[in-house]
């Protein structure tokens, strides 16, 4: 493995990992304020549940977040690498007017 690959695997993994982290937050985040919004619900209205409406829309989007993150970890952040173009331009242009 030479220095180039490894710098692409290393910028890979650093890239998996902070996908990962954002999805802990995330998941962390939606704990929380649903706990905050049950105990709401449960003092204010207790006659009347409306938590779980938040918590079924969110619980849908952290899903999909668990799902790119874990089960597909890396399949956003794979990307061809792409051809070069070949310029049509003559020589003297691309290489910035040198002959005037």
């Amino acid at each position: 493995m030479n220095d180039e690959q490894f710098e692409e695997a290393f910028a890979r993994a650093k890239k998996r990992v902070g996908a990962r982290i954002g999805f802990y937050k995330h998941l962390v985040s939606f704990i929380l304020i649903n706990i905050i919004l049950l105990v709401i619900n449960l003092v204010c209205s207790p006659g009347d549940l409306w938590f779980y409406w938040p918590l079924l829309g969110w619980g849908v989007v952290v899903f999909f977040h668990a799902l790119r993150v874990v089960a597909f970890p890396g399949s956003r952040h794979r990307q061809k690498p792409r051809p070069k173009k070949e310029s049509n331009k003559p020589e003297k242009m691309r290489n910035g007017n040198q002959g005037c």
